[in-house]
């Protein structure tokens, strides 16, 4: 925890507005409520929609954390702020990026971070008034650490990935509970004084660790299973192709009696227990700015970093080549009650670096550095708002580049150095089932497609703020000719489980 200038002002109401960004990880955009789910109980993100403004087209611009939360907190794509990858110690965001989190304590705004981090720039950078982290989920565990952290109950995993528990502690003594405290704490000690408060749950990344009674809440049996075919891989690039079928890969420490189908829908029920432990959580902090009478002068944002697959295309989790929506669609809700009009649904598209500048214009400060990211604050408070044309996506790792261009009609994506492509009609087919690029009527699509994301690349350059020569130096996964990617990402996960042997990785 940090803690610098400005303390506690205990006088009247300011004229400011407070932001409160909460936002879950690795949520799929229609597992609550609110944007449709059938069995989600999610009742105060719901009554946060009602009461302000729901989007239904935000879409990240990085399909997996690091990068997808740096581009919240910077307004820029990830090739602009330096953070391409989930590769710890090998990316650096570039020292020349100012933080949404700046502005405000420029501002003289109280500025806190409270939770997961996981954007690989040290928290001394930002300036945070109060910062304290808490990382309960580790993409790559092993399971005999879980297993010796959280017993066996219920324990359900394929490979090195952890995907389910019950949490050992009760629904009071959480990652997201102890979460939740600070913020309270923070929002109770800091209510007469403008503030900029970051509130970053755990979940539903896995391991998913749902305490009692939520781990029981969802009944297996009652999820279905989403529709797909393995065939539809067939056509698919190579790197998409090596994670087919990886939702039936179930690790044999399920239980005999369990069918890789049974495994899921448990999976599945332990999210939809995580996502409403975390809506009660929300509710919490929703209630403390009641109480202290502030909620008319505080913005509220919900959102997420990325989404995730339940069983989508065959696939669990994520990865970072498959640019389908339901890795890269996103939840947002802004709710302000005396500010937003509420009820509102918004459906244009919009990308998650627009936030940056919307809060901004919301309270009035103007950014001090170039950004990629655009306000869309007339859509905020009911006016009238275009959206994007397109919205662009990326991801760079191992020695391959994914970049994606989606329209309302087309996602059109491009993989190097292969030069594969993909093209799929949102109208006729918006679950992505079916790829086009080798449909000889559709070759015209392509050529306009691939024009309009090459010129999407030139112009995100045009910042006049690249990746400084360390940052490039420090990059050797995807940036060095003839780099051994393959070696660096077997010594990473071999890092991780704790092997002694495997050398450390070049400064």
């Amino acid at each position: 925890m940090t803690s610098e200038s400005p303390s506690c002002y205990l006088g009247p109401h300011h004229d400011k507005l407070n932001v409160i960004q909460i936002m879950m990880d690795q949520l799929p955009f229609d597992a609550l409520g609110c944007y449709g789910h059938p069995l989600a109980k999610t009742p105060n993100l719901d009554a946060l929609a009602a009461g302000g403004a729901r989007f239904t087209n935000d879409y990240a611009q990085s399909t997996v954390c690091c990068p997808s939360r740096a581009s919240q907190l910077s307004g820029l794509y990830p090739s602009n702020h330096g953070i391409t990858s989930n590769m710890n110690n090998l990316e650096i965001m570039n020292p020349q990026v100012r933080l949404l989190s700046d502005h405000f304590h420029d501002e003289g705004y109280a500025t806190a971070h409270f939770g997961k981090w996981h954007c690989l720039r040290p928290h001394q950078d930002c300036r945070w008034t109060e910062f304290r982290f808490l990382e309960e989920s580790i993409p790559i565990w092993p399971q005999h650490d879980i297993e010796e952290v959280y017993g066996t109950d219920n324990v359900l995993s394929y490979g090195p990935l952890v995907h389910a528990a019950k949490h050992p502690c009760n629904a009071d003594h959480t990652g997201p509970a102890l979460i939740t405290d600070w913020s309270i704490d923070f929002i109770q000690r800091f209510a007469y004084h403008p503030f900029f408060l970051r509130v970053s749950y755990l979940g539903p990344h896995a391991p998913v660790l749902t305490p009692v009674p939520y781990d029981t809440m969802y009944d297996p049996d009652n999820i279905e299973l989403p529709d797909y075919a393995l065939e539809e891989f067939a056509n698919r690039p190579e790197i998409v192709r090596a994670f087919q079928g990886s939702a039936l890969r179930v690790r044999d420490e399920t239980p005999e009696d369990m069918t890789p189908e049974q495994a899921i829908r448990a999976h599945i029920a332990h999210n939809l227990g995580l996502i409403s432990h975390i809506d009660d959580q929300i509710g919490r902090i929703i209630d403390t700015v009641q109480a202290v009478d502030i909620e008319g002068q505080t913005v509220v944002v919900f959102t997420t970093d990325h989404g995730g697959f339940w069983g989508e295309h065959g696939l669990l989790e994520k990865s970072g080549f498959t640019h389908y929506r339901r890795l890269l669609q996103l939840p947002l809700i802004v709710s302000c009650p005396d500010t937003i009009p509420a009820g509102q649904t918004y459906d244009g598209l919009i990308e998650e670096i627009d936030i940056y500048p919307t809060l901004l214009d919301l309270v009035g400060i103007a950014p001090t550095t170039r950004i990629n990211g655009r306000s869309f604050k007339n859509a905020v408070l009911g006016g009238a708002d275009p959206g994007r044309p397109d919205v662009f996506a990326e991801f760079l790792a191992n020695g391959h580049v994914t970049t994606s261009l989606r329209t309302h009609r087309w996602l059109f994506i491009q993989h190097a150095p292969s030069g594969e492509v993909e093209l799929y009609d949102l109208v006729a087919d918006p679950n992505e089932r079916h790829n086009l690029s080798d449909n000889p009527t559709h070759q015209e699509t392509i050529a306009e497609m691939q024009g309009r994301l090459l010129n999407r690349v030139m112009v995100n350059r045009d910042v006049e703020l690249l990746p400084p020569e360390d940052a490039i130096q420090r990059s050797p996964i995807y940036l060095t000719p003839g780099h051994d990617a393959r070696a660096h990402e077997k010594a990473l996960i071999q890092r991780y489980r704790g092997n002694r042997e495997v050398p450390e990785f070049p400064d």
